[in-house]
């Protein structure tokens, strides 16, 4: 999922500056998702059938356990970085200078969204505060796993008011989030005074359209219902992103990067996605360059 690249990539940041990319693709290679399965297939299991609590760490807590082993194997300068609390990445003042992280979960109460965030959010309209909910803070696994909560493999989380569920509930991009902090900020005496360039980053991995197959057809009365409201997920990331105001630069990992479930990707797609950065010509390489442009002025 991209909130626990993004929540590994800022821990790098952080953590191990001098090999980040080494220290983020280590961490994510590890297989975190045997530790949940196995969970889920034993004592998560069981624990349905029994009235009082017998399971004392469940799938999600070993699916967080899982990246944060991942990472102390990558990463034996600092073992323990992804067990640390999210907002200890900006101490000091904010002098590691890091891009803020705005990390989509959805209430399962009310169906917006709730944002795990090292900013307040007070200014971002029917959005809830995970942090502020809670009143406390929460290791940066666990802030990554509030957006990236894959429906019956990983349960929801439980806050003092909600229950939170993965972001693709309410729009998988991003986009929408991303829009509304633009409009928020634009609204500032600074941004009026100094008047920066903003660009947004879309990495699209959509999958093309295809052929509606035949089977669509079968029982269409009885299915098509579940089967539209299912399509609309899609469809309001589609419509997030086409707000998303220019000057864009785009990333299209399709066709030739298979994506499985995100929290691992298979050596090979790792493999063709960066054999893709390191292109001088291909699909994303107008793209890379721009970025690094833009980063060296």
């Amino acid at each position: 999922m991209p909130a626990v690249g993004a929540a590994v990539f800022e821990t790098a940041l952080v953590r191990e500056k001098q090999r980040v990319y080494e220290a983020a693709t280590g961490a994510l290679a590890y297989d975190a998702l045997a530790p949940l399965l196995a969970s889920m297939s034993s004592p998560d299991l069981l624990q349905r059938f029994i009235p009082f609590a017998l399971v004392r760490r469940d799938r999600a807590a070993q699916l967080e356990m899982g990246w944060e082993e991942g990472w102390s194997d990558a990463n034996k300068s600092s073992p323990d970085a992804l067990r640390q609390p999210l907002l200890s990445l900006y101490a000091n003042d904010g002098a590691s200078k890091l891009p803020s992280l705005f990390l989509n979960g959805t209430s399962m109460e009310t169906g917006g969204r709730l944002l795990t965030s090292n900013c307040l959010l007070a200014d971002l309209r029917n959005t809830g505060d995970t942090l502020a909910i809670l009143g406390s803070d929460v290791r940066i696994s666990t802030a990554a796993h509030n957006s990236a909560r894959f429906p019956y493999v990983s349960p929801v989380g439980g806050l003092p008011t909600h229950h939170v569920a993965d972001g693709g509930y309410f729009e998988n991009s991003g986009s929408a989030t991303a829009l509304q902090i633009f409009k928020v900020i634009a609204q500032t005496g600074s941004f009026k005074q100094y008047q920066p360039r903003v660009v947004f980053v879309v990495i699209d991995y959509r999958p093309r359209p295809k052929k509606t197959p035949p089977y669509h057809r079968f029982a269409n009365e009885l299915i098509a219902p579940p089967r539209g409201f299912l399509a609309t997920q899609g469809a309001h990331a589609v419509f997030a992103l086409g707000e998303l105001p220019e000057p864009r630069v785009e990333f299209s990992l399709l066709p030739v990067v298979p994506q499985p479930l995100g929290w691992m990707l298979a050596d090979a797609s790792r493999g063709t996605m960066d054999a893709q950065a390191r292109q001088q010509a291909g699909p994303i390489a107008d793209g890379v360059k721009t970025v690094q442009a833009m980063l060296a002025q």
